[in-house]
């Protein structure tokens, strides 16, 4: 699954948001994500997951102008180990993928019609049966259903996805923190880790090298892959 184009004006003003949890230690995924020129920061670990968060969410994360879905897949497939991606496009539209190593798990979106808007068929949201396997993923196979009937629940014009996401890391204990991650831009979460106990990429790699590395790759990586410019 890619980002889709978006008509303009159809997302309003809210913010986006993306996040990637990972099974592994920190270390292992700094390494991969490293490997794959990804700009972002990359959290502790915080229970069985660490989350890296993409500087644009939803434009190229990383080298070879892939998003974060793709990344998400790359990542997996690299550490051989569960990988679980989530894009919000401006609070009306979830992407979520979700692969355990090289398998592809999850492919779901909360909105087809908002997705494919010129696709006649699409209506609602689509994949939602992979809360089975987001739930043995996360070690919680039991809350299998419930994570089913989340990603199912048509939301209107009064909930956004964020909520959503809020709903399914409480139930399978993913940390809570996931929707305050753009405050890592200016240095300051509401809740979570400290910022500065986060690493920061920057195509790749940190430091002023990847400053100056970053400045010069930002040329070629669009940072909105859903605008219709």
């Amino acid at each position: 699954m890619t980002l889709p184009i978006m008509p303009t004006g159809s997302a309003g003003a809210a913010p986006s948001l993306g996040v990637l949890l990972c099974e592994a230690e920190p270390s292992a995924v700094v390494e991969t994500l490293g490997s794959f020129g990804f700009t972002g920061w990359v959290s502790p670990r915080v229970g069985r997951w660490c989350v890296a968060v993409p500087e644009h969410p939803l434009g190229h994360v990383a080298a070879k102008r892939r998003d974060l879905l793709a990344t998400g897949a790359a990542t997996g497939a690299a550490l051989g180990a569960p990988a679980i991606a989530v894009a919000i496009r401006r609070e009306e539209l979830m992407y979520l993928t979700a692969h355990d190593g090289e398998a592809a798990l999850v492919d779901y979106v909360s909105d087809a019609q908002l997705a494919r808007p010129g696709d006649e068929f699409a209506y609602g949201p689509e994949g939602a049966h992979g809360g089975e396997a987001l739930a043995r993923l996360s070690g919680l196979p039991e809350a299998g259903g419930e994570a089913a009937a989340i990603l199912s629940e048509e939301y209107g014009e009064s909930e956004s996805e964020s909520e959503r996401l809020v709903r399914l890391a409480r139930l399978l204990d993913w940390p809570t923190w996931l929707v305050a991650v753009n405050g890592l831009a200016k240095r300051r979460m509401s809740i979570g880790p400290e910022p500065k106990e986060f690493v920061r990429l920057r195509a790749g790699r940190t430091g002023i090298g990847g400053m100056a590395l970053n400045r010069v790759i930002k040329v070629a990586r669009r940072s909105d892959l859903t605008a219709d410019d």
